[in-house]
């Protein structure tokens, strides 16, 4: 993926927590937000988002 992002304006990606780590984000994620060449965007899972409201 980070090889995508070299080529990408935006990389979408799906939030979702392993059980347990607490507040933040999976290992995927942080290393794409760490290496991505372009900027992410994290969209929390349906369930997430659900709990908080947000439609």
């Amino acid at each position: 993926m980070v090889e995508a992002s070299r080529h990408s304006d935006l990389l979408i990606i799906g939030g979702r927590r392993a059980e347990g780590i607490g507040p933040g984000v999976g290992r995927i994620a942080h290393a794409l937000l760490h290496h991505s060449l372009c900027p992410v965007e994290i969209v929390p899972r349906r369930e997430a988002r659900e709990e908080r409201g947000i439609r």
